[in-house]
């Protein structure tokens, strides 16, 4: 679907529930003219991070992982350990 966001800015909203070479997975793209996201639910604790011209980063959640301190204080688990509801 075609779809058109405030000030003007195109956008397309892709929806697949039999794509090849997927497992029923929810993936999330943005593209910008800098850079991208990408996030996959079947990889939730990585973030990938494509700026033009510069390798993939790939970031994630958790302690040590370079987070601001004012987000910091809702870690509850340490690195690469899904958090786990309370």
């Amino acid at each position: 679907m075609h779809v058109r966001y405030e000030g003007d800015i195109p956008g397309t909203i892709m929806i697949s529930q039999v794509a090849t070479g997927t497992h029923c997975g929810l993936w999330l793209r943005v593209f910008g003219e800098k850079a991208s996201l990408e996030w996959n639910q079947e990889e939730p604790e990585l973030l990938h991070y494509r700026r033009f011209g510069e390798p993939t980063r790939v970031l994630t959640r958790g302690d040590g992982a370079g987070i601001g301190m004012h987000a910091a204080r809702f870690v509850r688990m340490l690195r690469w350990h899904p958090e786990a509801p309370q």
